[in-house]
């Protein structure tokens, strides 16, 4: 009955949040058009601008291994004829031009709201040069990485803007692509820009409340290593998100920052299985476990001592063994819904839901549609990660109770072991007076222990009372013997003039 109760309270409680979370997504906010490929142009004179947003990222004119500016297309320099690359194109291309005519409503405000291409980027619209990002050129030794995402605002004079975007990456295994570009009217581009910054504070700053409320659990009771770990793992979830480092430092270090952001990366996925095996002993093989951990080692060792050109290459190899790791884990978890514990159920749910949302973000990155987007978000395992969160602290909350529970029950047994003590010493009155614990200057756990032997019980059954491990007992134990100058449980019984039972340990 009280497992029922408990269900259908977190089943009322998991409508309420999801209700909490449709209301924001129902938040007003700009339609975004996909606009899949092109060729080098596009008309939106005809197009809703009052309240659509346009994505593009395959319109573009591309001119590998070139340093186009817009006075080289205007002179007439620019000779060769353009090429329409796809993403996969790009990999092994160091530098390029790109560039996008698009046919717009003149004199109207439009934003152009993009992020850099990895790893630097200038970017012309009209002939101007708006922005520089890192340095791009043509040479390793002179090009400076950098990566942003930023808004730029412009009034074109005519119905024609061209947009010239140069790219370099000597440093990432992704290659200079064009740039993944959105436009609308100013106000469509801010209203998107300010939804796209709620988002991230809510994911971020839910994740980073999580990880300070278990963090408090965890000094409140140390001995809970799972919350510790748990705590950790919302930390580095939190850290996971590759637009706060840029927010609040924009003049970062670059190669500090994608160090930082694969080591995360390596340790958010090691944490997450510690923590699972920590929170169901039985759920793993050790081996198994041990080679992930060595794995992810291994990948950190790598960030710290090579280039990024070379780890860039090498996660592909992490995410995969981190994907079967997954799968395990899902099948590891689907086999104890046997046991029919709400908590197995909501651990399920939170690892599926990080798993499929995982799997979709994958598929995206090889343009391959599976779910989409959620909210506007493209990645979509951070909105995953805050219902992972969520799951495994109601997991955490549902064992915190049990827990009490027992130990509410273990002191009710302390207390009926010592009343029944006193209970005897008054039968025997007159008799010659025995020995209190008070005597021996015992703790108050090894007191606990002391009325549970006393009074029949055997060590495994003493720590299951107290909700303490069989080894901690034993030291206890010891250390009762020790200071009463028993040396085991029979000199307990004599000492406190009391008769063992033949099948106690």
């Amino acid at each position: 009955m009280r497992t029922k109760t408990n269900l259908v309270t977190i089943i009322i409680f998991l409508i309420f949040v999801l209700a909490v979370w449709l209301v924001f997504l129902a938040v007003p906010r700009p339609t975004e058009v996909w606009l899949g490929d092109g060729h080098g142009g596009a008309d939106l004179l005809d197009m809703d601008l009052d309240d659509t947003i346009y994505r593009y990222r395959n319109y573009w004119d591309s001119y590998p291994e070139k340093l186009y500016t817009p006075e080289d297309f205007e002179s007439g320099a620019v000779t060769e004829a353009p090429q329409q690359l796809r993403f996969d194109d790009y990999r092994k291309i160091n530098y390029a031009t790109h560039r996008l005519e698009l046919d717009l409503p003149a004199g109207e405000t439009y934003g152009l709201h993009m992020k850099s291409t990895d790893y630097s980027m200038r970017i012309y619209i009209n002939g101007e040069l708006i922005d520089t990002v890192g340095n791009p050129t043509d040479s390793k030794a002179t090009a400076v990485p950098r990566t942003a995402e930023r808004t730029y605002f412009f009034i074109p004079e005519t119905d024609t803007t061209v947009i010239v975007a140069q790219a370099a990456n000597w440093v990432h295994r992704e290659g200079a692509y064009s740039p993944d570009l959105r436009i609308g009217t100013a106000q469509n581009i801010n209203s998107y820009e300010n939804y796209n910054l709620i988002m991230t504070f809510l994911i971020t700053g839910g994740l980073v409340m999580a990880f300070l409320y278990y963090l408090g659990l965890f000094i409140l009771n140390r001995s809970r290593k799972p919350v510790l770990v748990f705590a950790l793992c919302c930390l580095l979830l939190a850290l996971m998100s590759n637009n706060i480092i840029p927010l609040f430092f924009p003049e970062y270090n670059w190669y500090v920052a994608i160090g930082a952001e694969y080591i995360v990366h390596f340790l958010t996925f090691a944490m997450l299985v510690l923590f699972l095996d920590l929170l169901f002993p039985r759920l793993y093989q050790k081996h198994i476990t041990r080679v992930y951990y060595i794995l992810a080692g291994a990948f950190i060792l790598l960030t710290l001592i090579l280039p990024p050109a070379i780890y860039s290459n090498l996660i592909v190899v992490f995410d995969i063994v981190s994907m079967l790791m997954a799968a395990y884990t899902l099948v590891r978890l689907a086999m104890q819904l046997r046991e029919k514990k709400l908590q197995n159920l909501l651990a399920f749910i939170g690892t599926a839901l990080v798993c499929l949302f995982g799997l979709n973000d994958v598929l995206y990155q090889n343009n391959i549609r599976f779910i989409g987007s959620i909210a506007g978000q493209q990645f979509t395992t951070p909105i995953a990660m805050l219902f992972f969160v969520f799951c495994y602290g109601l997991v955490i909350a549902i064992d915190y109770a049990e827990t009490e529970t027992k130990m509410l029950e273990g002191q009710r047994l302390v207390i009926e072991a010592e009343e029944r003590y006193n209970a005897l010493l008054e039968k025997r009155n007159g008799m010659p007076p025995h020995a209190t614990p008070a005597d021996f200057k015992l703790s108050a756990r090894e007191t606990d222990v002391l009325w549970l032997l006393l009074d029949g019980k055997t060590r495994k059954e003493a720590a299951h009372i107290t909700g303490i491990s069989i080894s901690t007992v034993n030291t206890y134990c010891e250390r009762i013997f020790k200071k009463t100058d028993t040396g085991n449980i029979a000199g307990l019984y004599k000492l406190f003039g009391l008769e063992q039972p033949n099948d106690q340990e």
